[in-house]
C-alpha cells in the first residue's frame, strides 16, 4: 500500500477540499503525459491505473478492442 499518497491525497481532500477521485485522475493524467514525454509517440496507447483501494499503481499498455 502506498500509505504516503494515501495521507496526501486524504489531507488535501479534508484541507482544500478537492476530491479525491479528481486529485487520482489527475496524476494518472500527468504520468501519462510524463511517459509521452520519455518515451514519444510509442505511448499513445499507454494506460495508467492507480487502485483506489491500496493507491498502487500501475502503467502499461492498453489493449486493442475492436
Amino acid at each position: 500500500m502506498n500509505n504516503e499518497l494515501k495521507m496526501a491525497l486524504e489531507t488535501l481532500e479534508k484541507e482544500k477540499d478537492i476530491s479525491r477521485e479528481i486529485m487520482l485522475e489527475a496524476i494518472e493524467n500527468s504520468l501519462i503525459t510524463a511517459c509521452k514525454g520519455h518515451f514519444g509517440r510509442d505511448t499513445d496507447n499507454f494506460r495508467v491505473e492507480i487502485d483506489r483501494n491500496t493507491y498502487d499503481f500501475q502503467i502499461g499498455r492498453a489493449s486493442c478492442r475492436e
